[in-house]
């Protein structure tokens, strides 16, 4: 499979329907083995959150489920990267749903950022300004890349903090066009975040 994404960012420039669907048939498979990996390991993977001691079993299970989601994450970073390159700046958002995770893309000017909502399978975010979300970390004649991924069950259940979360979990980057992530959590750098319910 590595060899496989190697290719698919690294790859001479495609038609944007072929990166999609290229795109989206490797994160279906990615998210199978995910989700594979998540029901195989069950509840054992958070019991050490309820205080009890943890089994070199039940630790093995969780290191392995650990590693399928951060290298699951970092094929769906690279996958991203593939689909923003084919994507011209004020295109249609890209948006691939598999099984229980949703993966938008979205190249913009920054002027286009403006109040602008970045919606998923289970939710959505709402951006203010573009002054307001990128100070002044952009220029206005640069290209802005916009990510959100959500996921209808936590992938972080081999973390402690599972025991606790429940719900769906979106993700939002905004990055410059070299891939390089523009920092929108401070002050002043406002957006909303949306969920089905709220």
């Amino acid at each position: 499979m590595s060899n496989q994404l190697v290719s698919f960012t690294a790859g001479p420039a495609a038609p944007r329907e072929q990166v999609v669907d290229a795109a989206a048939g490797i994160l279906s498979a990615v998210g199978n083995v995910l989700t594979a990996a998540q029901r195989s390991a069950g509840t054992n993977v958070t019991s050490d959150a309820s205080g009890g001691a943890e089994s070199g079993a039940a630790r093995e299970q969780r290191d392995t489920l650990r590693s399928i989601t951060l290298l699951v994450n970092n094929i769906t970073s690279e996958l991203t990267t593939g689909v923003l390159k084919a994507m011209s700046p004020g295109s249609e958002p890209v948006t691939i749903q598999v099984l229980g995770m949703s993966l938008t893309c979205q190249r913009d000017l920054p002027e286009s950022m403006d109040n602008k909502t970045v919606e998923s399978a289970e939710g959505g975010f709402a951006l203010s300004s573009a002054e307001q979300m990128l100070g002044g970390n952009i220029s206005l004649t640069g290209v802005v890349d916009i990510k959100s991924m959500s996921q209808a069950a936590n992938p972080f259940s081999w973390d402690e903090s599972a025991a606790y979360i429940k719900t769906p979990v979106l993700s939002l980057a905004i990055s410059e066009e070299s891939g390089e992530e523009i920092d929108v959590s401070r002050e002043g750098r406002r957006y909303r975040r949306e969920t089905d319910g709220d």
